[in-house]
């Protein structure tokens, strides 16, 4: 009996990040995102500038042969992309080289989805809720995917890339977990980047961690780097006292400098925990792929 193997992509604005979920049984979409019927590759970051189709076709041929013990596995994929048109056709351009079909069409946010075979509904309350960015959104749908939210509580996502996103989420009760909404600020290098670009005497770099917090700093370094500190970080103090927060979910390509600010710089006296999942996009893909309202092509 051949396998299943999921392919999820996460297009971003400046690299492809894909990882592999391979079921040694027929239609697993019944299957929770951590079952361990699953197995789960590793994570990968392509530069959209270094990618080409036949690039990515060739990885996850790789993959496939080393991942997967059937020798004809069924392919499908899972994907999201709010990169730029051409990295759209790029991925698009590469499951069909794979698979010979054409591939299903990316994921936007929609109003509701039944994850894991109907046993847990993931909600949006935005206004137009396709008009909620799709990498948002799959994200939220990872951590509800997760399970790991008690009834009445909320929780916030974060993502510290280009933008720094932090989204609020809600335990509605056992079987609904709700997108409440969220807010958008740049990012941690955007905000760097600016300063560079738009005064050369503040062209300094970012120090990769935060060993000394002076009341008030006395050299431009420290200055840079503690006020895009907490720039960053202000809301988050703000959101976890009105919303009571009762947990932190980081993701991210600059997570590990976010949380480096938010310990030293978000002043909160009962800091709820913080914990970096940067699989909580390929758990969402995993997730929606076995939705009721999937409609993925399988190869």
């Amino acid at each position: 009996m051949s396998g299943q193997i999921v392919l999820l992509v996460d297009a971003g604005n400046s690299a492809i990040k894909h990882r592999m979920a391979y079921c040694p049984m027929q239609a697993p979409t019944a299957l929770d995102v951590s079952d361990t019927r699953w197995q789960i590759g590793p994570m990968h970051r392509t530069s959209n500038a270094q990618a080409s189709a036949e690039s990515l076709v060739m990885l996850w041929r790789q993959e496939i042969a080393e991942f997967a013990t059937s020798s004809s596995p069924t392919i499908s994929m899972s994907w999201n992309s709010v990169g730029p048109a051409a990295t759209q056709q790029m991925v698009a351009a590469a499951y069909q080289g794979l698979t010979g079909a054409v591939a299903p069409p990316s994921w936007i946010s929609k109003a509701r989805v039944a994850l894991s075979s109907a046993r847990r509904y993931y909600d949006n309350a935005y206004h137009a809720p396709a008009q909620l960015g799709a990498d948002r959104w799959v994200s939220g749908a990872g951590l509800a995917a997760l399970g790991v939210m008690a009834a009445g509580e909320s929780h916030l996502v974060v993502s510290a890339g280009t933008a720094t996103t932090v989204d609020l989420l809600l335990q509605q009760d056992a079987m609904s977990t709700v997108f409440q909404g969220g807010w958008i600020l740049p990012g941690i290098r955007l905000m760097h980047e600016s300063l560079r670009a738009g005064t050369r005497q503040l062209d300094y770099s970012l120090p990769q961690e935060i060993t000394d917090v002076p009341p008030i700093p006395r050299d431009s370094q420290s200055a840079i780097a503690h006020g895009l500190g907490r720039a960053q970080t202000a809301l988050i103090a703000q959101l976890i006292e009105r919303y009571k927060i009762s947990a932190i979910w980081l993701h991210g390509g600059d997570a590990q400098r976010w949380l480096a600010y938010t310990k030293a710089f978000a002043g909160v006296s009962l800091m709820p925990p913080i914990t970096e999942r940067q699989d909580l996009a390929f758990c969402g893909l995993l997730a929606l792929w076995g939705s009721d309202s999937a409609g993925l092509q399988e190869s």
